[in-house]
């Protein structure tokens, strides 16, 4: 498994905003990227095809003309292991240029959560930015133009707490070293109270710590890496279910069965039996 990487975003001076472009052919597989971190916000924005985003042990579906925020310090990678052609953007908004405009920017989480008329406005304000030419004085204008977007994600969709102090470099790290765990050990006998003696932490702020900065539980995410790592078995193995389960940390078929149909809404042996008549 990967280690989970912080990524420094590199921009010129007085560049708030950095947009990359992809462009993948139909027959091209895409190069993996590693899980990583970084403080600046990031927008995802699909022009052509759709892209899968795993985001803190979710996996987000972003469709050709929707957009996707990440978060600061939120943990992402891409899955897109097959070839299809991609069209799309990533727009990088630089924190300390998010803070100068909105000092309470720590606070601060964005749900993606918008009405269409929302979307179409801000949708809006990211074909300008795309289309304004980075010289002369584009630059000022691109910044303009980040400004005006990041005041319209905030009036749209941030939630403020107050309260929330788990955004510190420190504890994003414990939260790395714990997702970096449980990614190499999943298919071991782990369990939340083993990984927070393991990392001689309390159970209740280990436990506390992962919910508030990951949104899910420890449990969740042991579990979705096992899911994640069974699902590939049963498109590349021939070994049978309870196989599979073992192989990937489950204590059993049963215990496999009731997660495996939580997250799919179907058992795993019915799932299996779809790829065999799946073209």
């Amino acid at each position: 498994m990967d280690n989970i990487i912080y990524e420094k975003i590199t921009r010129s001076p007085h560049q708030y905003v950095k947009t990359l472009y992809f462009d993948i052919k139909e027959d091209q597989v895409p190069d993996k990227i590693p899980k990583h971190w970084h403080r600046s916000l990031e927008l995802i924005y699909p022009t052509k095809g759709e892209t899968l985003l795993w985001e803190n042990g979710n996996l987000i579906s972003v469709a050709q003309g929707e957009f996707y925020l990440i978060n600061s310090r939120s943990i992402h990678t891409f899955i897109n292991k097959q070839p299809r052609q991609y069209q799309g953007y990533a727009i990088q908004i630089d924190y300390k240029f998010a803070e100068l405009l909105y000092p309470q920017i720590e606070d601060v989480t964005f749900t993606n959560k918008l009405d269409s008329t929302q979307k179409e406005k801000l949708v809006g304000l990211l074909d300008s930015l795309i289309d304004t030419k980075n010289d002369g004085f584009g630059n000022i204008v691109i910044n303009g133009y980040a400004a005006v977007l990041l005041g319209e994600l905030l009036g749209a969709m941030a939630i403020v707490d107050t309260r929330k102090n788990l955004r510190s470099s420190k504890n994003s790290q414990v939260i790395a070293d714990i997702i970096n765990y449980i990614d190499v050990n999943f298919a071991d006998k782990i369990s939340p109270q083993f990984i927070a003696d393991e990392f001689n932490l309390s159970y209740g702020y280990l436990a506390r710590l992962f919910k508030e900065g990951t949104g899910m539980t420890m449990k969740q995410y042991i579990d979705a890496q096992r899911l994640e790592n069974a699902v590939i078995d049963l498109h590349s193995s021939n070994l049978n279910i309870t196989q599979i389960a073992l192989k990937n940390g489950f204590s059993d078929y049963k215990s496999f069965d009731r997660i495996f149909k939580e997250r799919y809404q179907l058992k795993p042996s019915a799932y299996k039996e779809k790829l065999a008549t799946t073209p």
